[in-house]
């Protein structure tokens, strides 16, 4: 990623519901400071699903 004073919000597509969403400086920063090295590619309310379904899904394996 870039120095934090070179960041700035990016326009990204999510590979589940197509649509736009804003990868911020914040989430960046975050993103940085968690030693993340790709980019998200779900959208917040995507990645939110799928984790809600994936806990739904555990919950009854269990």
């Amino acid at each position: 990623m870039e120095n934090e004073e070179e960041l700035k919000d990016i326009e990204i597509i999510c590979r589940d519901c197509k649509k736009p969403f804003i990868h911020s400086v914040k989430d960046q920063l975050f993103y940085k400071e968690m030693n993340f090295q790709n980019m998200p590619k779900a959208c917040p309310e995507c990645r939110k699903a799928k984790k809600e379904a994936n806990n739904k899904k555990n919950r009854y394996d269990s």
